[in-house]
């Protein structure tokens, strides 16, 4: 708008405001154009969560459409006429609506899963991470900071209340039967929560630094262990969630270095996570891979994610944590088959 005035200098005040008006018309008109377009289609789209550079407030959202294989960025920005925030840390589908976890900026993003539109903010938060469903109404999200895992009513999109956490920063949150599982990065555990009763009833002692998790095809709970930047070594380890009780333990080899992104396949019995490379393991197997599945190019790989429809197995390059991304489509045998631009640090998906 600056320049646009600045190269009008000689137009009278009266010129210059009817011009503004006419400008801030047509804006508004392109913008309402914009929000009454179904931009997502259910089953043809994936998410791309874009982190943005700490403290920057350049975080935003992508939409790969599997359609026309196009890749739409910045589209929280686009729809709304405003930035996401710092930090966007992770997303979830819940009912209708897609729920935008800004960590650094302490807040939660609602916004229509077709259109994008924002519905709500969800503030108070000290460093949200992750956000899960526990029932029709009510909604778990871990904190790096708070101490506690946040009760959102999901109604109203409030905070309701809070769980005293022991564990300090809780990540990844895991749903099965009348049970959450919370990994405690810095305790080096597994909390269990009754989500009945919103009390925490056991935790298990894991590998070092416990972050992402997933569930195989016999219902298993499986905990990826990044390890630490100090060389303390992380792995994988497998919870009988019924009871609770370990049944698996699998370190990584002193030098694999740190590893994240633990996801699953539809069937349930393939687990992938990044190790440098990406590797993959049969839940079936008794003992870890020694040859990765999709070998680094001089790539970062950085976040991973599943095509539930084809297989297909999505990863992130984060290049240098500064510039914009890439974001990788290989087939479930580590064939490349497409390469999309992404926003600043891509961490990670979510399949619509």
């Amino acid at each position: 708008m600056k320049n646009f005035l600045s190269n009008k200098v000689k137009l009278s005040i009266l010129s210059a405001l009817f011009g503004m008006v006419l400008f801030t018309n047509c804006e508004k008109d392109e913008q309402e154009d914009l929000n009454d377009q179904t931009i997502t289609e259910k089953g043809n789209g994936v998410f791309v969560i874009n982190e943005g550079a700490f403290q920057n407030e350049n975080s935003s959202l992508s939409y790969i459409d599997k359609i026309s294989g196009e890749i739409h960025n910045d589209l929280f920005y686009d729809v709304n006429n405003r930035l996401l925030g710092d930090v966007f840390q992770s997303m979830e589908i819940i009912n209708q609506s897609a729920y935008l976890v800004v960590n650094n900026s302490g807040v939660i993003e609602v916004v229509d899963t077709k259109t994008i539109e924002l519905k709500a903010t969800i503030d108070g938060f000290t460093s949200p991470r992750y956000i899960l469903p526990v029932d029709e109404s009510t909604a778990y999200v871990s904190d790096l900071f708070a101490g506690k895992i946040w009760i959102v009513n999901l109604s109203d999109n409030t905070i309701e209340d809070g769980i005293e956490f022991p564990g300090g920063w809780s990540e990844a949150l895991v749903k099965t039967g009348k049970n959450v599982f919370v990994t405690a990065p810095n305790a080096n555990k597994v909390y269990v929560i009754d989500h009945i009763s919103h009390t925490i009833t056991d935790s298990l002692e894991v590998l070092p630094q416990p972050g992402s998790m997933a569930i195989d095809k016999y219902g298993m709970l499986w905990v990826l262990s990044e390890g630490t930047w100090e060389g303390e070594t992380g792995g994988l380890t497998a919870i009988d969630p019924g009871t609770p009780e370990i049944t698996t333990e699998l370190p990584f080899a002193d030098d694999s270095g740190f590893h994240s992104s633990l996801t699953v396949n539809k069937a349930g019995d393939i687990l992938y996570y990044i190790g440098n490379d990406i590797w993959e393991f049969s839940v079936d197997e008794t003992a870890l891979p020694s040859v990765p599945l999709i070998e680094n190019q001089g790539e970062y790989f950085y976040g991973m994610g599943i095509s539930p429809s084809t297989g297909n197995i999505y990863v992130t390059d984060a290049i240098d944590f500064n510039q914009k991304g890439k974001v990788l489509q290989f087939t479930s045998e580590g064939d490349k088959i497409n390469s999309f631009d992404g926003g600043i640090v891509p961490a990670g998906f979510v399949f619509y």
